[in-house]
């Protein structure tokens, strides 16, 4: 009888230990992809993402329990069959893989912006890295095959061990690691957003990465854009000020160049709006509505974004509105880090991935720059009157990488880079425009008002010197669609819109595109800035060129020697050039697309 008992409580205790060894084993891959994985991305960019733990914490703990249960039944199966080690060790084998893979294999492809990533460079690394994914799960699974129950204590030991280097990690980010920046919580909506005057208005249309070329072709294949553009100046001499949105928008709502100088990005964008050249004091002290819809905080200066009537109150907050597909893009975020090498090509994201499930609480939805998203919003807006002056700058998405649909709004997967899904979007691009003109002709505004379409800067990759597009429709213009060859740049924007109000008479803020004659000579300088290279505190190493006023193509670029360092230093370029130390000074005629990289020397 005793024997009987004894042996009860053997199989008793042998059970609980199978039981225990097999949860463990269970939840290291549970953990560490559903909660360790999303925790760690979130708490080490945490001023990256519009929205807060509060906000997913238990999707990620319920995605855990799930798995975990299901995981765990699947291990009750094997137990019955003798292989309950081997399946945990498998488990075991798989999560601690995917936690090395990454917090110390992961595959660093530079910032998320959506740009093209060539996968077929990274194929022989596919490889190896699949190499050690097998040779970790193998070992684990050949331990259990050898040792079997006495494999059972290293691999417990081990997932432990995983489990507590987790959340020593978590804890440490939480509370030693970046706080949500809360200084800026307020929600920019659709307040306002068809709300113009019959008195006077300028209205700009930013469309993100809408390169000239793309205009060009357009024109050439379609001819009967310029109908649909009646009254309009296509600038197709026009040039930008910079590779990427951060300084190029910057650049144009401070009304200058960006003066690296300052501490950081908003320090120099929030100094130089204060000056006598920047329109946005004068726009204010005259009581004109300014209404911005764009989500770049850190771009504007503070004075312009407290004064936007877009925004919502502060109690107001973001919540999302798919939590399903928020749960989908979420662990496609998590195994762009953690999952195996060969797997980024089809789970990687962009930083824009979250936005369209963004929603806000309060009278006003949130303003989403997604073109299909603005497409429904425009198709149902109608125009409201009021009897002040509005500025409006509207920001979309427009025709950037990654594309997310065609000309007709259809949603489109991110994975073709291609030039015909650029023109697509661009094509896209120009209905949003003449969807919301159509409502401003119906409303009887049209005619007061300055419409100016244009983007930030023209098609993005490294070293690449490209143009955006700008178009003017002058108040009260009854002429046809126009095409001039003026040497116009973006650093003239704040003039053609001051010039349209009537407030730049004196010049003091720069010369009007629409003063701009085919024979000037203006100086037009570009600043190129490399995404891959290290910032401080939002400022870039920026190389300048100066473009000749005949054109705007490649060969108009020619660098000026100068190189502006990330303090404000001015450098002589070829003496800090790795390519120009090896090739020398690039030559006019270099084609655009081959993106000569002017790398510091190390």
């Amino acid at each position: 009888m005793q024997n009987s008992a004894a042996k009860t409580d053997k199989n008793t205790s042998r059970s609980k230990t199978y039981l225990l060894f097999l949860a463990i084993c269970a939840l290291v891959p549970c953990f560490t992809f559903f909660i360790y994985a999303p925790f760690e991305l979130y708490f080490a960019n945490i001023n990256e993402f519009w929205f807060g733990l509060s906000s997913f914490w238990f999707v990620s703990v319920g995605f855990a329990l799930l798995s975990f249960l299901i995981l765990f039944s699947i291990g009750l199966i094997f137990r019955k069959f003798g292989k309950v080690y081997v399946y945990g060790a498998l488990l075991a084998g798989g999560g601690l893989a995917s936690f090395i893979q990454g917090d110390y294999i992961n595959l660093k492809l530079g910032v998320l912006n959506g740009e093209e990533i060539i996968w077929s460079d990274y194929y022989g690394r596919f490889v190896i890295n699949a190499l050690i994914w097998i040779a970790i799960i193998a070992s684990a699974v050949i331990l259990s095959v050898i040792f079997k129950n006495k494999s059972k204590k290293p691999i417990g030991v081990i997932c432990a061990v995983i489990l507590i280097i987790q959340a020593v990690t978590l804890t440490t980010l939480a509370v030693g690691g970046d706080k949500k920046d809360t200084s800026y919580g307020k929600v920019v909506t659709v307040k306002n957003l068809f709300t113009l005057s019959d008195k006077n208005n300028v209205v700009v249309f930013l469309m993100d990465m809408f390169d000239s070329d793309y205009m060009n072709e357009i024109i050439e294949d379609t001819p009967s854009v310029k109908d649909d553009f009646d009254n309009f100046i296509y600038y197709r001499n026009h040039t930008g000020s910079y590779s990427t949105t951060l300084y190029s928008i910057g650049s144009l709502l401070a009304g200058q160049h960006i003066d690296n100088s300052y501490p950081s990005f908003k320090d120099a964008v929030n100094a130089q709006s204060k000056s006598e050249k920047c329109m946005f004091p004068e726009l204010m002290s005259k009581d004109c509505s300014i209404d911005m819809y764009f989500p770049f905080a850190e771009m504007a200066p503070d004075d312009v974004l407290n004064a936007n009537t877009a925004l919502s109150d502060p109690e107001d907050s973001y919540y999302i509105n798919n939590y399903f597909r928020f749960s989908i893009k979420l662990y496609k975020l998590s195994a762009s880090k953690f999952a195996p090498d060969f797997m980024k090509p089809y789970v990687w994201v962009d930083s824009s991935a979250f936005d369209r499930f963004r929603s806000s609480r309060g009278e006003n939805a949130a303003y989403s720059e997604d073109n299909i998203a603005l497409h429904e919003l425009f198709d149902q807006g109608t125009v409201d009157k009021d009897d002040k002056e509005h500025f409006k700058f509207i920001y979309a998405t427009g025709a950037h990488f990654p594309y997310t649909n065609d000309e007709n709004f259809n949603r489109l997967p991110g994975d073709d880079y291609s030039r015909e899904r650029a023109i697509g979007s661009a094509r896209g691009s120009l209905k949003l425009c003449l969807q919301y003109i159509e409502k401003m002709k119906q409303s009887g505004v049209y005619d007061n008002t300055t419409i100016i379409i244009m983007a930030d800067h023209g098609f993005y990759t490294e070293g690449a010197l490209t143009n955006p597009l700008f178009m003017v429709k002058p108040s009260g213009s009854s002429e046809p669609f126009t095409i001039s060859d003026a040497p116009t740049s973006s650093i003239n924007f704040q003039a053609t819109v001051m010039s349209a109000f009537g407030y730049n008479d004196d010049g003091r803020y720069g010369v009007s595109n629409t003063d701009i004659s085919e024979g000037d000579r203006p100086e037009r300088y570009f600043y190129q800035y490399s995404l891959a290279e290290p910032n401080v505190n939002n400022k870039f190493r920026l190389i300048e060129y100066k473009i000749a006023p005949e054109g705007n193509q490649r060969k108009m670029f020619s660098l000026t020697d100068r190189e502006i360092e990330t303090d404000g230093t001015v450098v002589v370029h070829h003496e800090n050039c790795a390519y120009c130390e090896e090739h020398g000074m690039e030559t006019p005629d270099v084609p655009n697309y081959e993106g000569i990289l002017h790398e510091q020397k190390k």
